[in-house]
C-alpha cells in the first residue's frame, strides 16, 4: 500500500484496512471472527468501491482528454470497470493479505474474489479519508485498461502479423463436468503467448493478448479520445430567464463569476445546442451531456458513501447497494426551479420537461459544480445549506425502495418464472413518443396450452414508467395470492387479472412439486402461502386445492416431491429443534443436577420426566391408528375409569398425535375420579376430555404447552375443568396441496428422539430406584447405611445420564450446522488422538490434499469421530491398526474409517439397519451412539454405511460440500 502512497498508518486506520481485506466466506466459516463485522458492512464497502472506480475513472478521463460525447466517456469508465477484475487477480499482495475461507487457494482465487476485495479496500479508504490512496490504485488500473483496450486481439494480432498466420494449438485439462483448456499461439519467428479459458475461444484470445503484451505492446497502447486544447466557454447571454438560474445557482453555492459558464452549460439542452450551433460555437459551449454523466458518477459515489457511514453504524446483516433512482434526481430538479432556465428545442419546449430530461439537467448542475471545484474528493462538505432538503433525497444515506419492475424480476426469478418485455410505440421520433410494456410470463413446468400468460401496463412517457406499469400488474397478482383469504381475495377482482393470478398459483405449485426452491427467499417474497406458515398456510392450502382442483393422478408427483420438505423448512425453520421440548428438558436436568439427598426428589419430578420419555417416544413412533380404534384401546385399558361417549370421526392419527391424545387421557385421569370424553362440535375434529373431579388449572395449563409442540397437527388447551383437543386433520379425503401440509405439520421422527427418549427411560429408572432405596424399611445401622449407599450409588448413575443426556441433545439438536475444511480438521484430529491411543495401536493419518469445506461444523464432525474410532479401539483389545482416509469431488467428500479388528458384529449391522438403539455396558463416552452418529449426519444430507470388508471393520461417512450461497439463502 506504500506504493500507492500510505504511509505511516495509524493503528486504527490498520484494523479497517484488514475488514477491507476480508471476504465474505471467510465470515461464513469464522462466524465469531469480528464482532463489528457483517456481510451487510462488507456489501456497503464493495459498493462504496465501485462506485468510486466509475467516478474517479470518469474523473481521471475528464483530466486528461477532451470527450465529445457522453457515449466515449461512458465507454471508458466502463472498460476500466471492467478490467478491475483482471487487475485485481493480478495483483498478488491483494491475494496473500486478504482474509478468506479455508476452502479457498490464495494462489488461485476465482476473479471475483480479489475484485470484491479490491473494491472494499477501496470503500474502506474512502472512509477512512484516505482517497488519494484509492485514487492512486485506480490510475493503475486505468493504465491496465489503457494497455488491455483492445476489443479482439486475435484479429488485432492477425492484423499485425500480415502477411504471416498465427498458429494455434489447445490443451484440455479439468474434470469433464469443468473443462479447462490452455491454448498457446505462435508466428513464423518462434514467438509465442499462451492463455487459459473455459474453453477455445476464451483461451485462444487470452493466448493472443499474451503474445501483443510480449512482443507487439505498441499495439495495445489506447489512443486519447482528443489532445486538441480546450476551448474556454463562455456563459449563453441569450435568455433572461437563463441567465436569472445560473445566477441563483452561483449564490446558492456561493461560487465566483467563474463559475458561471459551467453553470449555463449545464441548463443546455442537445435540442437547444442543435437548433443554435452557431451560437454554441461562438461561446464554445456544448451540450450538458458530459456534465450530467459525471454529475450522476458525483451522485451514485455520495449516495453509496452515506449508505456506508449508515451501515456501519447500525451493522445489518444483510444490504442491497442500489444506485440512485431517477425519480430522486427528478424531485431535486423540481425543486431547484431549473425548468425556467433551461435551453431546449423549439419542437422540446411544446412537449415539455420529460423526467429523463429533468433528471440529466439536475446531474449536470452537480457535475458543474464539482468540476468548477477542481474534482473534490467528496461534494458533500460543499453542499449548500439551501439545498439540504435536497441531500435528504439525492443521498439521504438509506437504499432507495425498489422499483416495480425490479420487485417483478426478483419474484420471478425466485419462482424460476421466464419473463419477456416487450413494447409497443406511438409517435416514434416525435418529441412526445408514448410506450406500453407488455410482459410475457412463461412456465417450463406447466404443460403446453397452459405455459405463458401475458400481461399489457397503460401506456407511458417513457419505457421505464411503462415497464413498472405492466410489472405492477403482476405484483398486485402476487399481492392477491398472499392473501390469507385466497379465494375471498381473487372473488374481488376481474378475469383477467383472477386467470393471471391462477396462471401464477399454477407454477408455484408445479415448481414446488418438481424443484427444491430457496425457502427464505419464497417466504420473503411471500410465494406460494409459505409466509403464512406460522399462521393460515393449511387453510391457504386448501383454498388452494379447491382453486385449482388439481387431478387425482397429480397426487403422488406432489406427496412424492419436494414440496413436502419445503413445507417442512417453512413451517419447521429450526428443523432440529422442531417439536421438541427442549427448554423443558434443560430445566429437569438441571433440578436433577442439583439433587444431593435422595429426600430431595419429588413425585413431580417424576411425572415430568414421565411426561418427557413418553413425547421422545411418541416423535420417534411411526405407527399409524384410526380415532376409533384409539378410542377403543382407552376403553379396555383404563376400564371403569374413563369413558367414551360419542363415536369419534374416523380421522387417521399419525406418529406423535397418538401420544398427544394419550397424554391428554393422562392428564384428566386421576387416583380419585374417573373422566369422560366427548366430541366436540366445529369445522375440525375436537375432542373434550372431563375429569370428574376439579384439576389443579396450572397443572393442565402445563401440560398442554407441552404437548401442543410436539405435533403440529393437534392442539391442546384448557377447558372447562379438563382438555380440549383440535384435531387439523379430518376424515374427508384431503386435496394434494392440504395433505403434503399436514405431513410437513407433522414433526418427522429422528434418530435422536429414540437416543433421547432410552437416556430419559434409563435416568427414570434410576430415580425411582433411588427413592425405593431412600423409603426402604431397614432394621439395624448396618442395613440404614446399605440402603444409604444404594440409593447414592443410583443417584450417582442418574447424575452421569443427566450429563450424557445434556451433551447428546446439545450435540443433535444444534440449529447451527456451520462448516469445516475437512483435511485440516482430520489432521488436527488424528494430532489430538496419538497421545490417547493405547501403545498396541497404529494410526494411519490422512495425507494432505487439496482444501474442502464440508457442511458440518467441527465439534460434530469431532463426536462422529469420536465414536467411530472409540468402537474400533474398544475392538481392537489385543492391539492393531486404525485408518483414517478422505477423498472428494465436486458434490460431496467421503471419510473413511476402517480397523483389522475382529469385525462389526452382526446384531450390531441388523440393529444399525432397523434403526434400533445398540445399548452398550461401556462406561464414559459421549452418549451420541451409531444412531445418534446417524442422526447428526441426517441434518446435513449425509449419510453413514459399513461396507462388507474382508478383515476388520470400515465406515464410511459421506458430506455434502458447503455452499456459502444457501447458508445465504
Amino acid at each position: 500500500m506504500q506504493s500507492f502512497g500510505l504511509q505511516a498508518p495509524e493503528p486504527q486506520l490498520l484494523q479497517a484496512v484488514a475488514i477491507g481485506l476480508t471476504h465474505r466466506s471467510h465470515l461464513y466459516e469464522q462466524r465469531n471472527y469480528r464482532s463489528e463485522l457483517t456481510v451487510g458492512v462488507l456489501d456497503a464497502l464493495q459498493g462504496l468501491g465501485s462506485n468510486f472506480v466509475r467516478k474517479q475513472a470518469a474523473v481521471e478521463m475528464l483530466r486528461g482528454s477532451t470527450f465529445h460525447t457522453p457515449g466515449a466517456l461512458s465507454s471508458a469508465v466502463a472498460h476500466v470497470h471492467a478490467v478491475l477484475s483482471t487487475w485485481a487477480a493480478e495483483q498478488t499482495w491483494l491475494a496473500r493479505s486478504c482474509a478468506i475461507s479455508k476452502g479457498l487457494d490464495a494462489e488461485a482465487l476465482p476473479p471475483k474474489v480479489p475484485t470484491a476485495i479490491c473494491q472494499q479496500l477501496l470503500g474502506v479508504l474512502c472512509l477512512a479519508g484516505e482517497a488519494h490512496t484509492a485514487a492512486a490504485i485506480v490510475r493503475e488500473v486505468i493504465v491496465a485498461a489503457q494497455i488491455e483496450d483492445v476489443a479482439d486481439p486475435k484479429t488485432t494480432l492477425q492484423e499485425r502479423l500480415h502477411p504471416a498466420v498465427p498458429s494455434y494449438g489447445f490443451e484440455r485439462t479439468g474434470p469433464d463436468h469443468e473443462p479447462a483448456f490452455r491454448a498457446l499461439v505462435s508466428d513464423g519467428r518462434g514467438r509465442q503467448g499462451v492463455g487459459q479459458g473455459r474453453n477455445k475461444k476464451l483461451a485462444s484470445k487470452a493466448a493472443a493478448l499474451d503474445f501483443l503484451r510480449r512482443h507487439l505492446p505498441q499495439a495495445l497502447v489506447r489512443q486519447s479520445a482528443s489532445k486538441a486544447p480546450r476551448s474556454i466557454p463562455s456563459e449563453i447571454p441569450e435568455q433572461i430567464a437563463h441567465r436569472q438560474v445560473v445566477s441563483r445557482l452561483q449564490d446558492v453555492f456561493e461560487l465566483g463569476d467563474a463559475a458561471r459558464p459551467l453553470l449555463s452549460q449545464a441548463l443546455i439542452h442537445t435540442s437547444w445546442a442543435y437548433e443554435h450551433k452557431d451560437v454554441v460555437a461562438a461561446y464554445h459551449q456544448q451540450d450538458n451531456q458530459i456534465l450530467g454523466f459525471l454529475g450522476s458518477q458525483v451522485l451514485n459515489f455520495e449516495h453509496s458513501l452515506a449508505c456506508a457511514w449508515r451501515v456501519l453504524r447500525e451493522r445489518p446483516s444483510e444490504f442491497t447497494a442500489l444506485t440512485l433512482p431517477n425519480q430522486s434526481c427528478v424531485a431535486a430538479f423540481q425543486r431547484a426551479r431549473l425548468a425556467p432556465g433551461l435551453l431546449l428545442g423549439t419542437g422540446q419546449r411544446l412537449h415539455g420537461v420529460p423526467p429523463e430530461l429533468a433528471g440529466n439537467t439536475f446531474q449536470a448542475v452537480v457535475g458543474a459544480v464539482f468540476v468548477h471545484h477542481d474534482f473534490p474528493t467528496s461534494l458533500s462538505p460543499l453542499w449548500p445549506q439551501a439545498w439540504e432538503d435536497l441531500r435528504q433525497l439525492v443521498f439521504p444515506g438509506t437504499s432507495p425502495s425498489l422499483g416495480p419492475a425490479t420487485l417483478m424480476q426478483r419474484a420471478t426469478s425466485a419462482m424460476r418464472l421466464e419473463v419477456d418485455v416487450m413494447f409497443d410505440v406511438e409517435g416514434a421520433g416525435t418529441y412526445k413518443p408514448s410506450y406500453q410494456a407488455r410482459v410475457l410470463l412463461r412456465s417450463t413446468m406447466l404443460g403446453d396450452g397452459a405455459g405463458s400468460v401475458a400481461v399489457t401496463g397503460p401506456r407511458a412517457g417513457d419505457k421505464t414508467t411503462a415497464k413498472h406499469l405492466a410489472a405492477q400488474g403482476i405484483l398486485d397478482a402476487l399481492h392477491l395470492l398472499a392473501q390469507p383469504e385466497l379465494n375471498e381475495a381473487l372473488a374481488r377482482v376481474t378475469q383477467s387479472e383472477r386467470r393471471l393470478a391462477l396462471f401464477i398459483l399454477a407454477h408455484q405449485v408445479a415448481t414446488l412439486a418438481e424443484r427444491t426452491v430457496p425457502v427464505r427467499r419464497w417466504i420473503e417474497s411471500r410465494l406460494a402461502g409459505l409466509h403464512l406458515a406460522d399462521t393460515d398456510l393449511l387453510a391457504w392450502m386448501e383454498e388452494a386445492d379447491r382453486l385449482l382442483t388439481l387431478p387425482e393422478s397429480a397426487r403422488p408427483r406432489i406427496l412424492g416431491g419436494p414440496l413436502s420438505s419445503t413445507l417442512r423448512v417453512a413451517l419447521h425453520p429450526s428443523a432440529d429443534l422442531a417439536g421438541e421440548p427442549s427448554d423443558e428438558l434443560e430445566a429437569l436436568l438441571a433440578q436433577v443436577e442439583r439433587i444431593e439427598e435422595p429426600g430431595e426428589l419429588t413425585a413431580d419430578l417424576l411425572s415430568r420426566l414421565v411426561e418427557l420419555c413418553a413425547i421422545y417416544r411418541g416423535l420417534s413412533d411411526s405407527i399409524v391408528i384410526d380415532l376409533p380404534e384409539l378410542a377403543d384401546e382407552w376403553r379396555l385399558l383404563h376400564r371403569g375409569r374413563l369413558s367414551v361417549t360419542d363415536r369419534l370421526p374416523p380421522v387417521r392419527l399419525f406418529g406423535v398425535e397418538r401420544a398427544v391424545l394419550d397424554a391428554a387421557v393422562r392428564a384428566v385421569l386421576t387416583s380419585t375420579g374417573g373422566a369422560t370424553v366427548h366430541a366436540g362440535s366445529s369445522t375440525r375434529p375436537c375432542l373434550q376430555f372431563r375429569a370428574e373431579v376439579p384439576l389443579v388449572p396450572s397443572h393442565l395449563t402445563r401440560i398442554c404447552a407441552l404437548w401442543s409442540g410436539p405435533s403440529g397437527t393437534i392442539k391442546l388447551a384448557p377447558a372447562g375443568g379438563g382438555i380440549d383437543a383440535t384435531v387439523l386433520r379430518s376424515s374427508d379425503a384431503p386435496g394434494p396441496l392440504t395433505e403434503a401440509t399436514l405431513m410437513a405439520m407433522q414433526h418427522a421422527g429422528k434418530p435422536h428422539h429414540h437416543v433421547l427418549a432410552n437416556l430419559l427411560h434409563d435416568m427414570k429408572n434410576q430415580l425411582v430406584a433411588v427413592r425405593q432405596a431412600a423409603v426402604a424399611h431397614a432394621t439395624g445401622r448396618t442395613a440404614r447405611l446399605e440402603r444409604q449407599l444404594t440409593a447414592s450409588r443410583h443417584l450417582d448413575q442418574a447424575h452421569s445420564l443427566a450429563v450424557r443426556l445434556r451433551s447428546t441433545a446439545s450435540l443433535l439438536a444444534s440449529a447451527d450446522t456451520g462448516c469445516v475444511e475437512l483435511g485440516s480438521e482430520l489432521r488436527d484430529y488424528a494430532t489430538s488422538l496419538l497421545p490417547r491411543l493405547p501403545r498396541a495401536i497404529r494410526l494411519n493419518v490422512p495425507d494432505a490434499r487439496s482444501e474442502v469445506l464440508v457442511a458440518l461444523e467441527g465439534r460434530a464432525l469431532t463426536a462422529i469421530l469420536d465414536n467411530l474410532v472409540g468402537n474400533s479401539i474398544t475392538a481392537l483389545r489385543d492391539g492393531g491398526a486404525i485408518a483414517l482416509d478422505w477423498t472428494a469431488d465436486d458434490k460431496e467428500a467421503v471419510i473413511e474409517i476402517s480397523d483389522d479388528g475382529p469385525g462389526l458384529p452382526p446384531e450390531v449391522r441388523a440393529s444399525l439397519e432397523r434403526g434400533v438403539r445398540i445399548r452398550t455396558t461401556s462406561p464414559g463416552g459421549n452418549g451420541l451412539g451409531l444412531l445418534g452418529v446417524r442422526a447428526l449426519l441426517d441434518r446435513v444430507g449425509g449419510q453413514l454405511t459399513s461396507p462388507p470388508t474382508s478383515v476388520g471393520t470400515a465406515w464410511l461417512i459421506s458430506l455434502p460440500l458447503f455452499d456459502p450461497s444457501q447458508e445465504a439463502a
